[in-house]
């Protein structure tokens, strides 16, 4: 089973995705983690508040499509979300709009991320419903 981890882009948050990342790979799940491919949270830092024209770059594109391109390769969607995300919602829309199965772990109420997803309490939890998709 392979899933996407959407997530912010902040150290803090980062951080503890990786820790779901490792914990979510020692139960057999292949993780699509969009942080491990590029160097996108250093070059969002140092362009995005320095560079007037970096928000109309190549560079968002290939983000954006990228990201794209790997949620699709999946088969489900897992945000963890400790604080809301433009860039985590649109994900999960884009998902959830390809008929891909999100769950979501967050404390973060929102009837949109209860519309567009399934919201769970543990990478456990995760597992048990992955394991429901697969049969």
């Amino acid at each position: 089973m392979k899933v996407y981890l959407a997530h912010h882009g902040n150290e803090e948050t980062k951080h503890s995705a990786k820790i779901l990342q490792e914990d979510m790979k020692s139960k057999g799940i292949e993780v699509i983690n969009p942080f491990d491919w590029c160097t996108r949270a250093k070059i969002l830092q140092t362009t995005w508040d320095t560079n007037p024209d970096y928000r109309s770059s190549k560079l968002v594109k290939d983000i954006v499509e990228t990201d794209k391109k790997a949620i699709l390769s999946c088969d489900a969607l897992f945000a963890a979300i400790h604080k809301p995300s433009v860039g985590t919602s649109m994900e999960i829309l884009f998902a959830y709009d390809h008929f891909i199965p999100v769950f979501i772990l967050t404390d973060y109420e929102s009837p949109w991320l209860r519309y567009h997803g399934t919201i769970i309490n543990s990478v456990e939890e995760l597992v048990r419903r992955l394991e429901k998709i697969e049969k």
